[in-house]
């Protein structure tokens, strides 16, 4: 029998090799969200997604990336379609569950991944964790608006207050509080330096 080919994807350890793993990381999820914004291939961007994970099982993006596209299908417009009513609830719960550990590990890897805090936060609102959900939203607030914070965090303070907001307006019933909120946004993005 011929030998299978080595796997490019799998990285020896030696010289350059953290590099070349956030390397090939990166590739896989660019390929991978191009997969699913421009052709909605979602199938294709998930096998990529846990692929990046299989490479760098720590890796905050990944992880918080992968939870995000499961979350997305499973609590998002057409995710029970092709599928029996009880199958359908059935692969939405798990893979709720699989993202949920996905954020949980990736926040682990990096508390500081404000994509991964907004996006877990986003998939314990819709779950119905309103509790959970406030204390992630915030978070992402306080995260951005720590003075230490450099000016990449800065730029994302807007839209974590933004959806902080909806989230009081909606859910809290208080829209003089989201008003507050949206107006210290849109003050916000006055101040963003360009």
């Amino acid at each position: 029998p011929t030998p299978t080919p080595p796997d490019p994807l799998i990285v020896e350890p030696g010289i350059g090799t953290k590099i070349r793993i956030l390397s090939v990381v990166r590739l896989l999820l660019d390929y991978a969200s191009y997969l699913m914004r421009a052709r909605g291939d979602m199938d294709g961007s998930l096998t990529l997604y846990r692929r990046a994970v299989k490479v760098a099982p720590e890796d905050s993006v990944a992880l918080a990336s992968l939870a995000h596209l499961l979350a997305e299908s499973a609590t998002g417009r057409g995710s029970s379609e092709g599928h029996s009513n009880e199958e359908a609830v059935r692969d939405r719960k798990c893979q709720i569950q699989e993202a949920n550990d996905l954020f949980v590990r990736a926040l682990k890897a990096d508390p500081s991944n404000l994509k991964a805090v907004g996006w877990y936060a986003k998939l314990l609102r819709r779950t119905g964790r309103l509790g959970q959900a406030e204390v992630m939203y915030q978070v992402a607030v306080t995260k951005c608006t720590n003075k230490d914070n450099d000016a990449k965090r800065q730029n994302i303070e807007p839209t974590a207050l933004c959806n902080y907001a909806s989230f009081v307006c909606k859910h809290r019933k208080d829209p003089e509080r989201a008003l507050s909120m949206f107006q210290t946004a849109l003050q916000n993005i006055q101040n963003i330096k360009v």
